[in-house]
């Protein structure tokens, strides 16, 4: 999804559909962590 970028501030801003896309990946990516994190505690209690 492309960015919208304002000439007058210059700054990035995302519509609706961009920041539930990111919103939803970076939940995606706390979850991956989540499972790699109790993955790893528990190789460590063995």
């Amino acid at each position: 999804m492309p960015l919208k970028r304002s000439l007058k501030s210059g700054v990035w801003r995302l519509g609706p559909l961009e920041v539930a896309w990111f919103a939803e990946e970076t939940a995606a990516v706390e979850r991956a962590v989540d499972a790699l994190t109790t993955r790893l505690e528990k190789l460590e209690a063995k």
